[in-house]
C-alpha cells in the first residue's frame, strides 16, 4: 500500500494532531468540503491562533462551531462541545 493510504488510514482527521501525522494537505482530508468538521491542517492552525483552542488535547477533533467560539474566547462553550462529543461516543456501540 502507498504510504498516502497508510496515512490516511492511520490519522485522526480534524485534529491538529493528524496534522502533526502527516495529513498536510487541505484538499487531501477526508474532511474537506465538509460544513462542520474541519481538516487537519485548518484545526492545526486555528489551535496556533486561538487561545482558547491551544489548551485542548491535540487529538481533540477541532469542529467549525469550536472555531467560532474561540473568537468569541468562550472557553466553556468549546468544552460543552467536547464534554458532548465524548458523550456521544460513549453512547456509540
Amino acid at each position: 500500500m502507498s504510504k498516502t493510504l497508510d496515512m490516511l488510514e492511520r490519522v485522526e482527521h480534524g485534529t491538529p494532531a493528524g496534522f502533526l501525522d502527516g495529513c498536510k494537505s487541505r484538499g487531501g482530508c477526508p474532511n474537506h468540503g465538509s460544513r462542520t468538521l474541519t481538516t487537519c491542517a485548518e484545526a492545526a492552525r486555528a489551535r496556533q491562533r486561538h487561545y482558547v483552542l491551544s489548551k485542548l488535547d491535540l487529538s481533540v477533533e477541532i469542529t467549525r462551531a469550536m472555531i467560532r467560539l474561540a473568537r468569541r474566547a468562550d472557553f466553556e462553550g468549546v468544552l460543552a462541545i467536547v464534554a458532548a462529543a465524548h458523550q456521544v461516543e460513549e453512547h456509540t456501540p
